[in-house]
């Protein structure tokens, strides 16, 4: 388990599946996704069977320190020859939970276990341009904007662009 000040990250278990298909099923949760499609709880069971066994993900529940469930983050992509690996799967299940900045405690806790225990030296993530909820919590945590993908992503019956962003170890440690 890992510890920030307000919350603690677990790793996911099968037990979890449920849960986070129903959270990321939410509307307000579905549309900053990437994926327009709904999630059913035996593809959750199938895609699990895969994770466990691949060492390139590692997704975490977001914990309040007093045990509640609110969210999910994920290193995804993780290349230890680059020593680097996206931040995904990027969600807070409800909306009064937002404000509390559980969110941006769960992204300095994954951050500091990336660049000091896992030994990765970037890490980079992908939001929509124009989500700035997503892009204000990742500049208030240090990610610099690097590029945008044109017109990438087909959602809400037109294309959108995607802002990639990045932190180096050397910008936190």
């Amino acid at each position: 388990m890992l510890y920030g000040t307000k919350t603690r990250l677990r790793l996911l278990e099968a037990a979890d599946l449920k849960t986070v298909a129903k959270w990321r099923n939410k509307p307000e949760v579905a549309a900053r996704f990437f994926s327009c499609w709904p999630i059913a709880i035996s593809e959750q069971g199938r895609w699990y069977e895969r994770y466990v066994t691949n060492a390139r993900e590692r997704m975490f529940i977001i914990e309040t320190l007093e045990g509640k469930e609110v969210g999910t983050i994920a290193l995804c992509n993780i290349n230890l020859h680059h020593q680097a690996a996206e931040v995904g799967r990027v969600m807070l299940a409800d909306e009064q939970d937002r404000v509390k900045g559980y969110m941006a405690d769960a992204l300095v806790t994954l951050m500091e276990f990336a660049f000091r225990e896992a030994n990765l030296n970037r890490l980079y993530v992908e939001t929509f341009e124009d989500n700035e909820e997503a892009l204000a919590l990742y500049r208030k945590c240090g990610f610099t904007q690097e590029g945008l993908h044109r017109q990438a992503i087909w959602k809400g019956g037109r294309f959108r662009n995607v802002a990639v962003l990045s932190i180096l170890r050397e910008e936190v440690v």
